[in-house]
């Protein structure tokens, strides 16, 4: 059997189908339906992203919750399908932009001569994304560069990049952290080993991660600040305490003897 046929968008909605766990078929054939068949502005809070035909933007939350699976099997489905050059996926604004692959294979174009061009810039933008990934490592190299000459970071981190009001806002928030720089460096390095997603959501992560650092080390000075001398006299009154206390047990069970005599 070969050939195509055409779905039309919705159907997945249907009462009958609605409510289902999707299987890694469903999830493709959905990620079909959701693409765009033309060049499409969409919003995301304040920003606008420009979706060429084939692409979607969503969540990884969206599309957990479309397909009835959990954030994590998402982004393993994401990344196979990425690996096996069916889509393309690269992070926009806090979304997922994805890209479907040879899209006109599953959506011819209405027109013939539409279809030939846009097969030949879908499959483009698929070839192209090591391209941009590359620009971005590039970026974030610069990033780095222009943080080390006094520019626009006061911290450039491979993740991590803040400017001079969030890192000083930061320093104050976590005062008792010696050196935020040094603290950033570690963090960021964990985040290289850490999924995508995680590595967008770093602006939200990290302050607990150094709240919790901030606090570790607000225990150590309350330790080190205890009066010896105190807490010796606090040691010997709990010790006549408690030799106070099996004295008197002793004498009771003493004269409870004698009345039973």
């Amino acid at each position: 059997m070969n050939g195509w046929y055409r779905m039309h968008r919705g159907w997945m909605d249907h009462p009958v189908f609605r409510g289902d766990e999707f299987s890694r078929r469903d999830a493709f054939q959905w990620l079909i339906q959701e693409a765009c068949f033309k060049p499409t502005d969409v919003r995301v809070a304040s920003t606008i992203i420009t979706l060429q035909r084939g692409q979607l933007a969503h969540s990884l939350r969206y599309l957990a919750k479309a397909w009835g699976w959990s954030e994590p099997r998402v982004r393993r489905f994401l990344k196979a399908t990425q690996e096996a050059k069916i889509i393309d996926a690269s992070a926009d604004a806090g979304q997922t932009v994805i890209t479907i692959c040879n899209y006109e294979k599953y959506q011819v174009s209405p027109r013939a001569a539409d279809a030939d061009r846009d097969a030949v810039a879908t499959q483009a933008r698929c070839v192209g994304d090591a391209k941009k990934k590359e620009g971005k490592e590039r970026e974030e190299e610069g990033g780095r560069v222009r943080a080390r000459d006094g520019g626009d970071y006061a911290f450039a981190g491979r993740t991590i990049r803040l400017n001079a009001a969030d890192f000083e806002r930061w320093r104050t928030t976590f005062s008792a952290i010696p050196d935020l720089a040094a603290e950033l460096l570690a963090i960021d390095g964990w985040f290289q080993a850490q999924p995508d997603a995680d590595r967008r959501n770093w602006f939200h992560r990290v302050p607990q991660m150094l709240n919790r650092k901030h606090q570790d080390a607000l225990a150590e000075v309350r330790k080190a600040t205890v009066d010896p001398a105190a807490e010796r006299r606090a040691q010997t009154y709990a010790a006549a305490d408690d030799f106070i206390a099996r004295k008197l047990a002793w004498e009771k069970r003493q004269a409870e003897g004698e009345q039973i005599h």
